[in-house]
């Protein structure tokens, strides 16, 4: 157990009763306070509360699929099936589901469907860096861009649609590391760019 520094007089008095070394707890179990820091470490998360951002997302995602699927077949039969494909059709879109016919059987959208959509993740997985935490660098560093728009934000959520957009940005100095490796380099666009 780590040391702590004894508590000054005023200190003791005005946490008289508070014991730091045995508290309620807080109804979570280990293996779910387990699995938060998996998550956090996995996809370089800030801190719990980004976590708990992202979890109130999926249960609002899970909420509304779970209402849609309790509705009557006899009577909102057509309504049902309508809403259940556009709901996949935007998830999938947004690259949370591998496939829009997923919605029929999907049970509940997690906390790492929708990190796994984070452009801080998604570098590592298309090879720009080795790891999550490198990614998160070059975004905060000015490295990346998707489009025209230089990201700085590494929770960015990239859709489908833009992971075909995301590239160095041109004055990076690891793109031109990169082209001079590939053998590729031109030092006339460098003084263009």
């Amino acid at each position: 157990m780590p040391k702590v520094r004894e508590l000054k007089h005023h200190e003791q008095k005005l946490l008289k009763r508070v014991d730091f070394l045995n508290w309620k707890s807080d109804g979570v179990t280990p293996e779910y306070k387990e699995y938060i820091l998996k998550t956090i470490q996995k996809y370089q998360l800030k801190d719990q509360k980004e976590f708990f951002n992202y979890q109130r997302i999926a249960t609002q995602i899970n909420n509304t699929l779970n209402s849609i699927k309790e509705l009557d077949d006899k009577i909102y039969r057509d309504f049902k099936v309508d809403q259940l494909v556009m709901l996949g059709k935007k998830l999938f879109d947004m690259g949370i589901l591998d496939s829009e016919a997923e919605i029929e059987t999907l049970k509940k959208i997690t906390v790492g469907r929708l990190c796994r959509r984070r452009i801080s993740y998604l570098l590592k997985v298309l090879h720009f860096s080795e790891s999550v935490r490198l990614a998160n660098l070059n975004i905060q560093h000015g490295h990346i861009r998707i489009g025209p728009e230089v990201v700085k934000d590494e929770a960015f959520l990239v859709s489908r649609n833009l992971e075909d957009f995301i590239t160095w940005t041109n004055k990076s100095r690891i793109k031109s590391t990169i082209r001079k490796f590939n053998e590729t380099f031109d030092d006339f666009e460098e003084l263009q760019e």
